[in-house]
């Protein structure tokens, strides 16, 4: 057998440019390389600005965001905040104790506070899918109901609370509250 059968040949290619590899021989051709990236970014700079000009100043499509989906984008924020609260207050001195302990602020940790718990968080989690599937007029009727009623528990929440956070949390609360109340009672009517 041939040596050329056992070892593939290496192909040569001369005259092809490799410009990462090419390196400037004097200082002429380094100042000509340097001036053609300079004026290479700043082409690209300027196109490409350009094109972000063109596309900020475009109309845009502004379609109409259907009020189920408002009020279900609405209960599913409400529902982050409402479980960030709680996860939150775990990390308050005493919290974890007080758990092991079987107590959580003053309740004792029982069957009935666990599934009065459970309730309070499974309520705004159902409006959610309720929200996009309840006929329009009852649909109205519960998302006022559900966001009045939600907004007075968790104003009653606040009874004896010190940290500033609990405060903050039941504020943003307040305004998803105060948002699905109004965007529930606005509902638009046929023409």
């Amino acid at each position: 057998m041939h040596s050329s059968v056992l070892k593939p040949k290496k192909k040569l290619i001369k005259n092809k440019p490799h410009f990462r590899k090419a390196r400037p021989k004097s200082i002429s051709q380094l100042g000509l390389y340097l001036l053609y990236r300079t004026i290479l970014g700043y082409y690209l700079a300027i196109t490409f600005r350009a094109r972000s000009v063109i596309i900020m100043n475009a109309e845009l499509d502004e379609q109409k965001v259907n009020v189920r989906i408002k009020l279900a984008g609405l209960w599913t924020a409400l529902m982050f905040l409402y479980i960030y609260i709680d996860y939150f207050h775990l990390h308050t001195p005493g919290a974890i104790s007080g758990i092991i302990d079987g107590k959580v602020f003053e309740f004792d940790i029982s069957q009935t506070f666990t599934v009065i718990g459970l309730t309070s968080v499974a309520i705004p989690a159902i409006m959610i899918y309720l929200s996009l599937v309840l006929k329009a007029k009852i649909n109205r009727r519960v998302n006022m109901v559900a966001g009045i009623f939600y907004t007075i528990y968790s104003g009653l929440n606040l009874i004896g609370e010190t940290w500033v956070f609990y405060y903050w949390g039941f504020f943003m609360e307040l305004v998803l509250f105060i948002i699905i109340v109004r965007t529930a009672f606005k509902w638009p009517a046929l023409p």
